[in-house]
């Protein structure tokens, strides 16, 4: 039954496509007929015999398969372009299918390639004799409130006397159950025809059968409860003939509670326990009404919450609230834990500690002279977790007792709780774990240490946030979680830590007030970042939370950058080189995308696995794109500072290779300044920053010169070509420069009258 519900398996999705042209031999034609047939590609599903539903999801498969066409073709192509105007132009020997596979993101390609077709056939598809109470089972497990819709009506139809299922398929229709109020992620589905229950019920009452008489009215009652009126729902109720029925004392005790009448929904509330077959909800049903309506009522919370019998239903809000009011701290925090831990599953768990792991090794590359502390580190990991449970006290504060909350229909106040009621409380709980680590260093800080502690605390943070997620109906957003959320608590987080920064090493007078203007500035980031997020009311211009994620990659790097150009790396080490990081970074995330993917095939077969990784490639790939390629850029100068790094990609070139390199200059110009000198040789041993784009190198000589009577032990070197790196063994040009002194390296802003070019030489 479960084949009948759609869905694309991404290996017939060709079958859509009314043709693929053969494509000839010449390469430049190869390309046009390509491009032809990926537009025939896209096109293809308005020609096929679909419904709307199921055209849609056609579309997003053909797209995302689109799109990762056009990334193979357009990489094969500039591999291709590089093996031969680079690898074979230096001399390179190799046929290009060796010089591919030497490549690590081919390889990385095949081995994504390899781990899809295993999970798409090793992993079970749609079954044809699945029941409907197994698709009903999936569907609420995984959240989606439309296929348990169609699966419950089909049981309604089957099982027509039976209450349960007339339950579920009214609630799954309305989305009023508890699992349906937050949709999953992945809800494939095909239309039925979408009948409005009512009408169901209507048809139903003519059954010449007592029961399904009762049923229907119950039936038509629950409907008239959701969408109105419920006085008539209330009528519906009254006229049920069977006094067993489960269900009707239930939904008359919430109408009388939503018309203030607490007495009569208590004692409905109360006959709907003792029939015994829906107490669960009736108790949560009582105790909110409690909460809602008599929240000074204290003692009767307690009483019903130590009940032995029906404690144990009793929601964790009101649990909490009771907990919250009557100071009882321990046992809140017990019941917090308690709960995530609940929620918490293996896919999930196994992938927050995946993605905390790769941003763990990911800050530990970019101390690449092993300043960190280890042990410190995951103390920072750890405190963030434990206070993250203090967030959730602080929530409740502000909810329990001002009264504030996000409503999801005011501009003003939801934006001001998400900067106030949410920014601020988990921006303070983030950074109270670093600062009690840099408190521990004392005189042994370094500008790295309040990096990589600070982006330690949030992660710990958002791996408890997480496994609050990565629930059964929320697997298919790990990857997208690790990849953004993360990020971003990281980048709000250091944002305060590289406020300290400056007040430590740069602005020594204005530690307090830096201090605050970056808790504030934090604050605001996170607040706007989530408003536009969660907000129903600007959520058609969603795009600006994922334009403004694109911004703070950039920014975040600057704050790496800045905290590595003055953190003084130990001898014998060289920097770190961007292009091994952004091959470290992409092959993590592509991981757990991976880990993700199969996960999803493995638990809940392949046609939730391909639907789930086709659906989240498009936004995926492109903030992929911004975190790799930005967190990457880290170009280390000493002593510089950076500031608001905008839309700089780069040169993407390891400007620093070349610290730790010896190089010997000999004579371009024999009538030169230095040509007496040459050869000279010598190590390179910093970058130097002069404010050109051209990166300028200090090179110590082996053997001190004199010229026009100045020792000189120290010379800059730049490539004579604009960014061009003076390797040794390429005969490069490069231009020579003195300075006046070692102070002239300091100063802040350099003077133009401190250097001066000497000659121009070759370095061999």
């Amino acid at each position: 039954m479960l084949h009948s519900l759609g869905g694309v398996n991404i290996f017939n999705v060709a079958a859509y496509y009314p043709f693929i042209p053969i494509l000839p031999a010449k390469p430049v034609q190869m390309r046009k007929h390509l491009l032809l047939a990926l537009s025939a590609f896209v096109a293809s599903p308005v020609f096929a015999e679909v419904s709307y539903t199921e055209y849609v999801t056609q579309t997003q498969a053909v797209m995302s398969v689109t799109v990762l066409v056009l990334v193979a073709v357009v990489g094969s192509m500039a591999l291709h372009w590089i093996y031969r105007n680079r690898y074979q132009k230096s001399g390179g020997k190799a046929p290009f299918l060796v010089y591919a596979w030497q490549n690590t993101l081919v390889r990385l390609i095949l081995f994504v390639t390899l781990v899809v077709v295993a999970v798409n056939v090793v992993s079970p598809g749609p079954k044809q004799d699945e029941t409907w109470q197994e698709v009903a089972a999936t569907a609420k497990s995984r959240r989606m409130s439309r296929m348990a819709t169609l699966a419950y009506k089909n049981l309604c139809r089957i099982h027509p006397d039976s209450v349960n299922y007339h339950f579920e398929y009214i609630t799954a229709y309305y989305e009023q159950e508890v699992w349906a109020y937050e949709t999953g992620e992945a809800d494939i589905y095909e239309e039925d025809d979408n009948e409005d229950p009512k009408r169901y019920y209507l048809r139903l009452a003519n059954d010449p059968s007592p029961r399904i008489q009762d049923i229907a009215k119950l039936g038509l009652g629950i409907c008239c409860y959701y969408v109105g009126p419920a006085s008539f729902a209330l009528e519906q109720f009254e006229s049920i003939q069977d006094s067993t029925l489960p269900y009707q004392y239930l939904y008359k005790g919430r109408i009388h509670a939503s018309w203030n009448e607490i007495d009569a929904a208590k004692k409905c509330f109360w006959q709907e326990i003792s029939l015994g077959r829906q107490r669960e909800r009736a108790v949560q049903d009582w105790a909110l009404t409690l909460y809602a309506h008599e929240p000074d009522s204290l003692e009767k919370m307690a009483a019903l919450v130590a009940d032995p019998e029906l404690g144990g239903y009793v929601p964790s809000l009101v649990q909490r609230y009771l907990h919250h009011q009557n100071g009882a701290i321990g046992d809140y925090f017990r019941l917090m834990v308690a709960d995530w831990w609940t929620h918490s599953q293996w896919i999930g768990l196994i992938g927050g500690l995946l993605g905390a792991l790769l941003w763990l090794v990911f800050l530990r590359r970019i101390d690449a002279g092993r300043h960190g502390n280890g042990l410190l580190t995951l103390v920072s990991f750890a405190g963030g977790a434990i206070f993250s449970f203090l967030a959730l006290y602080l929530y409740d504060t502000v909810h329990f007792d001002l009264g504030i909350e996000f409503r999801g229909d005011s501009f003003l106040q939801d934006f001001a709780y998400c900067v106030f009621g949410i920014g601020v409380i988990e921006e303070l709980v983030k950074i109270l774990p670093f600062l009690l680590v840099i408190s521990l260093l004392g005189a042994d800080r370094r500008p790295i240490h309040y990096i990589l502690y600070a982006g330690a605390s949030a992660l710990g943070f958002a791996f408890v946030e997480n496994l609050m997620y990565f629930d059964a109906g929320h697997v298919g957003i790990m990857h997208g979680r690790i990849l953004v959320t993360v990020v971003f608590h990281m980048f709000a987080t250091t944002t305060i830590a590289f406020a300290m920064l400056l007040g430590k090493y740069r602005y020594r007078k204005w530690r307090v007030p830096l201090f605050l203007a970056g808790f504030l500035a934090a604050s605001f980031f996170h607040g706007f970042f989530d408003f536009w997020l969660m907000s129903p009311s600007v959520r058609p211009f969603i795009v600006i939370t994922y334009a403004f994620f694109g911004y703070i990659t950039f920014q975040y790097a600057a704050y790496l950058n800045n905290a590595m150009n003055h953190t003084a790396l130990p001898k014998g080490l060289r920097a770190l080189d961007p292009g091994r990081l952004a091959i470290f970074l992409t092959v993590g995330l592509v991981g757990i995308l991976l880990f993700e993917y199969s996960s999803l095939g493995i638990v809940y077969g392949r046609q939730y696995a391909n639907y789930s990784l086709l659906h989240s490639l498009g936004m995926g790939s492109f903030m992929m794109f911004f975190v790799v390629l930005n967190l990457s850029n880290i170009d280390v100068v000493p002593g510089e500072w950076m500031w608001l790094r905008l839309w700089d990609f780069g040169s993407r070139k390891h400007l620093n290779a070349l610290i730790g390199t010896r190089l010997e200059l000999v004579v371009k110009n024999p009538s030169g300044v230095l040509a007496a000198h040459f050869p000279m040789s010598g190590m390179v041993i910093s970058r130097i920053s002069l404010h050109s784009s051209n990166p300028y190198y200090l090179l110590q000589l082996d053997r001190p010169i004199e010229v026009q009577g100045v020792p000189l032990e120290q010379l800059l070197l730049r490539g004579k070509i604009d960014g061009e790196i003076p390797e040794p063994g390429q005969n490069s040009e490069v231009i020579v420069v003195a300075f006046r002194d070692q102070d002239s390296l300091k100063q802040a802003v350099r003077r133009k009258s401190d250097f001066k070019m000497l000659d121009v030489a070759l370095v061999r």
